[in-house]
């Protein structure tokens, strides 16, 4: 009975516990949100679909943008780097 209530409990605070990765803080709390709102909602599977569904839309696009606004950091500063060094491709060779 404890590692299905385990189980269950991590499940319905999956959304939340993704949203950790990313940067923002709004969609941390909206994350919260919706999953507390899933765990009261639990006693009836289907009741708890929605809210979970939600937050994890939510938390997936957050980790995403984290994802994106590393990636393209890093692009940059290895751009920058690049053109340091003298080695970054000229205009006129990308022509």
């Amino acid at each position: 009975m404890t590692v299905m209530t385990a189980g269950t409990l991590l499940i319905l605070l999956l959304p939340f516990l993704l949203s950790l990765a990313g940067q923002a803080g709004q969609p941390k709390m909206l994350c919260l949100v919706t999953s507390l709102l899933a765990l009261l909602l639990s006693f009836d599977p289907y009741r708890a679909a929605l809210p979970w569904a939600v937050g994890m839309a939510i938390a997936v696009i957050s980790v995403r943008e984290s994802f994106y606004q590393r990636r393209v950091t890093g692009v940059g500063n290895t751009f920058e780097q690049k053109r340091r060094d003298g080695i970054a491709p000229v205009a006129s060779q990308l022509s």
